[in-house]
């Protein structure tokens, strides 16, 4: 089986990235895990929430409760909280939905995905 980090916000491009990763990537016996970042420790519970509410309306229910974890993280800098814990877990493969902002937007105010293309250390998919 294969561990399998899926790094999601509130953005249609989180959904199509997890949507992305249950219909051509995962495989009944891996373990595929959200990961939500939240810059306030009382938001942890709404974020679990919110993941929780994803998974139930985009997986196969036989397999919700089997294969799922959800993980919250407190901080004020997605990226590198993203990248700290794939050093410390070392997941098989993370995926991530793409920014949704322009090549300009980018350049200037950086991007979650962007950050992680560059310093996560395992494979990474970007889905669209």
């Amino acid at each position: 089986s294969k561990k399998i980090y899926v790094a999601i916000d509130e953005s249609v491009h989180s959904v199509a990235a997890l949507n992305f990763t249950l219909n051509n990537m995962a495989r009944p016996s891996d373990i595929i895990t959200v990961i939500m970042i939240t810059d306030s420790e009382a938001e942890r519970e709404v974020k679990i929430a919110h993941a929780k509410t994803l998974i139930r309306a985009l997986a196969d229910p036989n397999h919700t409760d089997k294969f799922f974890a959800v993980r919250v993280l407190c901080s004020e800098r997605a990226g590198e909280a993203i990248c700290k814990l794939v050093d410390e877990t070392q997941p098989d493969i993370l995926v991530l939905g793409s920014s949704g902002k322009s090549h300009l937007e980018s350049f200037f105010l950086g991007s979650v995905s962007q950050y992680c293309i560059q310093n996560a250390n395992c494979p990474l998919v970007v889905a669209r």
